[in-house]
């Protein structure tokens, strides 16, 4: 088997304070890229026995496997903080993501056994799908916090979700 693998991802973050004690505003930007390509021959020689060991049918595959799977994604984050008194604040907050993945997967044979060349694609191991996800999230929470004694936090947020898979 042959493998090659790429990936990049970077990540920016902004963080502003305000002039008001504990009101912030941050902002979050993520990008991700992955690549994986794999070449692979399978060669099995299967034996079939009957009841009592005696060999019934010999079968041989021999097939060529070619995947190949691409992922890009970005997602973003926004955060806002504003408080309410010196102990109790409320924090508003808001996500994206969106995601696409290639995945291309084939399994070759030979129209002629005594060739080296793969060239007939069997097609129930074979399929080719592309993907993509697109996501946002809203949310909001409540905090109290007194340094040294107690804090805490209730929040909730909701989320819409939005998957397709094309066949290709």
């Amino acid at each position: 088997n042959n493998s090659d693998n790429e990936a990049f991802s970077s990540n920016l973050i902004y963080r502003k304070k305000f002039k008001k004690q504990g009101q912030t505003l941050s902002a979050q930007i993520r990008q991700d890229y992955k690549l994986q390509e794999s070449d692979g021959f399978l060669l099995a020689l299967n034996n079939f026995y009957e009841g009592n060991g005696n060999i019934t049918r010999t079968d041989t595959i021999d097939q060529e496997k070619i995947n190949r799977n691409k992922d890009n994604s970005i997602s973003a984050k926004l955060s806002y903080t504003h408080p309410l008194s010196k102990k109790t604040y409320l924090e508003f907050n808001y996500g994206f993501l969106n995601s696409k993945r290639l995945a291309d997967r084939r399994t070759l044979e030979k129209a002629d056994p005594n060739s080296n060349k793969y060239d007939v694609e069997v097609p129930l191991l074979t399929n080719k799908f592309d993907y993509e996800n697109t996501g946002h999230t809203g949310g909001i929470n409540f905090r109290y916090s007194k340094p040294k004694k107690i804090s805490f936090s209730i929040g909730g947020s909701v989320a819409k979700n939005n998957l397709l898979q094309t066949d290709l």
